[in-house]
């Protein structure tokens, strides 16, 4: 197990490193100038001269790489061109909100993707089975921002159950942020659960027709104990599987949702990071949520190996 988690470990470094060298270079192929960001566009040339000398934006692309890359590795991303703040503070100061975010996310999908999918999958092609597909499809197709209109406008503004914006940290109010996670979770979560419902539902679909659940069900063994013994344990990794990959979609979506709802996040930060131009703190994100979809990777890697034994000698 050791040795499958080293391997696994050290097969995501060499991915981290082209990711960083992606983000490095795809912000200064983008239209600006960092030195105008700081100066001002009404900054005379030697002015902007000196600012790019101090920043190093004057030497090779290449030797810029690697002494942010040197930097990088020790968590220091250079400071904020607008605020003047180090990014890595920044990113702390919202990386709490975005990761709980997430993680209520990954609890509504969870919570409703999974019993929606076993039941549709123990009796495939039955009325329960289509009706749990055709919601499914019609939630991936429903956007997150309209699913967020539509809980604001009738549970914060007209019922008044929940509020419409604002965030409450789990450490300061458990009661509070579970209040106002409510709609967040539900709005960004929606589309994953129906995800994860029709992957389950396949999942559990393909495991039920094997001959020794059909032989389990002939002996009069109780489905309670067929889906529990049998039919969870080999869809599992299927259903693990579909979880990990929603981690990707959850931060895409939370980008609007934070926006929408108020909440202090990465998504707000990276929004008006690019809309100033904000280079060092645009590429401090791109590392921490590259590293943060990674790490997710891993333990969904790792969760195999405790699933199904054989995959630590692949």
């Amino acid at each position: 197990m050791l040795t499958y988690s080293a391997k696994r470990l050290i097969g995501l470094l060499p991915l981290l490193a082209l990711i960083s060298l992606g983000a490095f270079v795809l912000t200064y192929l983008t239209p600006g100038d960092a030195a105008i960001v700081i100066a001002g566009e009404s900054a005379s040339p030697e002015r902007l001269s000196e600012i790019r000398e101090q920043l190093g934006l004057d030497q090779p692309l290449i030797e810029q790489f690697f002494r942010w890359l040197g930097n990088a590795v020790r968590g220091d991303f250079g400071r904020s061109l607008v605020i003047d703040r180090d990014v890595s503070e920044l990113i702390s100061a919202r990386l709490g909100p975005t990761v709980s975010l997430v993680l209520a996310g990954m609890t509504v999908a969870a919570l409703i993707g999974i019993p929606a999918g076993l039941v549709a999958g123990r009796r495939p092609g039955t009325l329960v089975d289509r009706g749990v597909t055709f919601i499914a499809t019609l939630g991936i197709a429903i956007p997150s921002f309209w699913l967020a209109t539509i809980l604001i406008s009738t549970f914060a503004v007209q019922h008044r159950i929940f509020p419409a914006i604002g965030y409450v940290s789990p450490f300061d109010d458990p009661v509070a942020w579970m209040h106002r996670m409510v709609l967040p979770a539900i709005a960004i979560g929606a589309a994953s659960a129906a995800e994860v419902a029709r992957q389950t539902r396949s999942a559990v679909s393909d495991v039920v027709q094997l001959d020794h659940v059909r032989t389990s069900r002939s002996l009069g063994v109780t489905d309670r104990r067929i889906m529990w013994k049998h039919v969870l344990k080999n869809a599992a990794i299927p259903i693990v599987t579909v979880l990990g990959l929603q981690i990707g979609r959850l931060l895409a979506s939370g980008v609007v949702i934070e926006l929408m709802f108020g909440i202090p996040g990465l998504g707000s930060l990276a929004v008006n990071s690019v809309g100033a131009r904000d280079i060092p703190t645009i590429q401090g994100i791109v590392v921490v949520v590259a590293l943060f979809v990674l790490l997710t990777n891993l333990v969904v890697d790792l969760s195999y190996a405790v699933l199904n034994p054989k995959v630590r000698y692949q």
